[in-house]
């Protein structure tokens, strides 16, 4: 299993301060770990730009892959007071089947 969380750095038009962006990052990937009681094969951070309804702003996309275990509901519950603490619209949420690793 594959769990993606995208995040942006705004509040309306503004972004956060740095501090606060790193916070909502490092909760956001506590959240992951908790959820998955660590039983992931690897976790990555991208940053970029992204847009949300026409505004640009920096966002960071934070992936667990080879999820053994989660428990979807409670992640849902924490990402949500995540948004409510960091007075976000929305975190963006994908739970997908199956992660592959391709060994030689």
């Amino acid at each position: 299993m594959h769990v993606i969380i995208n995040i942006g750095r705004n509040i309306g038009t503004t972004p956060m301060s740095e501090g606060e962006w790193n916070m909502f990052r490092a909760g956001v990937r506590a959240s992951i770990r908790i959820h998955t009681r660590g039983e992931f094969g690897g976790m990555l951070e991208f940053a970029g730009v992204g847009e949300w309804e026409t505004v640009q702003e920096e966002s960071a996309s934070i992936q667990a892959f080879d999820v053994k275990e989660l428990d979807a509901a409670g992640l849902r519950g924490t990402l949500a007071r995540l948004a409510k603490d960091y007075r976000q619209d929305a975190i963006a949420l994908t739970i997908a089947g199956g992660s592959e690793l391709i060994e030689p």
